[in-house]
């Protein structure tokens, strides 16, 4: 028995000496594991072989001499991925990807993650690979479960030259990101001014909304990105167009540092002032062919006011109704006695009407008017920003092995 034990510890030795001479490119060391009966396709904790860490480390002569000892080139470890999955995120090089391709390797593989090769190589930054991989016949339009294609990767990295690659190869510029929004949206939203320009000249329409109705003009406005918002104009992008909320672009401008702020916001007031006459308007129009929220009669908002905003807030109780046949003035008594828990509910129930709706609300105090104009703000960056959220997330992606 203790035979067996020391014979096994001495085999997990020798190929945790194999994946570590593979890692660091010693070929003679790895000949002379080998010899001694190390395992070709051993695995660490990870689930990776020494085919992974060549791979990864851009050591092609290991991962040359270890095909010869029938190593499997398409072996995925724990996280569902093959050594070209490696060689595609380190970028270390080409000669790695090319002897892989040539070996048949599955160049469309997708990990846990549905990251082909070409995602990685995208996210990366990495033209060389990402050229060959699509010289080699790896398809550009498949999604990962963030929602991108490798485009979508690219652009969100900021890579225009490998975007460039991917444009000219075929890939479609309309894919989207996501949850409903383009890919101006990405490139806007994280400033990614040159990918932002080459999708526009690639033909995607400056003023499309996203779900909460707001434009690429609107996630550059929130970024802070002067030059994105002005590449947006120069296209053609509607200054005057308003998000579901009602809100304009340069209503949206939350930069640091204030000069930056101050920059964008004037750009896009001066856009807007300078717009045609007939252009549609904020304050819930809808502008850009945005769906506005429907705006109540007359009747609801302004000679009956507390029974809109009641309605609005979801706060119709039978006080508030009674209230609402003596006006303004009367709502305003019953809402000054709601406990402090009830008027933060109804705020954010404010924060949700559209712009002449809110304006029909005369009893709301100062106080109560900031409290909404600060809830419609954080609400405006969550919705525009939570389809991009998760391109920060997988920070270790960029890593290797």
């Amino acid at each position: 028995m203790e035979a067996a034990v020391q014979k096994a510890k001495s085999q997990a030795d020798r190929n945790e000496l194999l994946i570590w001479a593979a890692a660091r490119g010693l070929l003679a060391d790895a000949v002379e594991l080998l010899s001694q009966g190390a395992e070709p396709d051993a695995r660490d904790k990870s689930g990776r072989s020494p085919a992974h860490y060549a791979a990864s480390h851009g050591h092609l002569d290991v991962l040359q001499y270890l095909a010869t000892k029938g190593v499997d080139l398409d072996a995925e470890d724990a996280a569902a991925r093959a050594p070209l999955h490696y060689a595609a995120a380190a970028g270390r090089s080409a000669e790695v990807l090319r002897f892989l391709a040539g070996k048949s390797a599955w160049l469309d593989g997708h990990d846990a993650q549905d990251d082909t090769p070409l995602h990685l190589a995208a996210r990366r930054g990495w033209l060389p690979g990402v050229s060959l991989l699509l010289g080699s016949g790896a398809k550009h339009g498949l999604r990962n479960k963030r929602g991108l294609t490798p485009l979508g990767e690219a652009v969100a990295g900021g890579h225009a030259d490998v975007a460039g690659a991917l444009l000219q190869a075929g890939a479609d510029a309309g894919a989207g990101a996501g949850g409903g929004y383009s890919l101006l949206h990405v490139a806007a939203g994280l400033s990614r001014s040159r990918c932002l320009k080459l999708l526009l000249d690639a033909g995607l329409a400056p003023s499309d909304a996203g779900p909460d109705g707001a434009a690429a003009l609107h996630a550059a406005a929130l970024a802070g990105s002067v030059e994105c918002a002005e590449a947006l104009l120069a296209k053609g992008a509607d200054p005057r167009a308003a998000a579901a909320d009602g809100r304009l672009p340069h209503e949206c401008v939350d930069a640091s540092p204030p000069l930056v702020a101050e920059t964008l916001r004037a750009l896009l007031r001066r856009a807007a002032d300078r717009a045609p006459p007939g252009a549609p308007r904020g304050s819930g129009s809808g502008g850009g062919g945005v769906p506005a929220p429907a705006t109540p009669p007359a009747s609801a908002s302004r000679g009956g006011g507390g029974g809109g905003a009641v309605a609005a807030a979801d706060a119709a109780d039978e006080e508030a109704a009674d209230a609402s046949d003596g006006g303004p003035s009367a709502y305003a008594a019953v809402y000054a006695r709601l406990p402090d828990q009830e008027r933060e509910r109804r705020v954010d129930g404010f924060a949700r009407m559209a712009e002449a709706e809110l304006s029909g609300l005369d009893f709301l105090g100062p106080e109560t008017k900031a409290a909404v104009a600060q809830v419609r703000k954080a609400q405006q960056l969550l919705a525009c920003f939570r389809a991009l959220a998760a391109l920060h997330r997988d920070e270790r992606f960029q890593e290797d092995a």
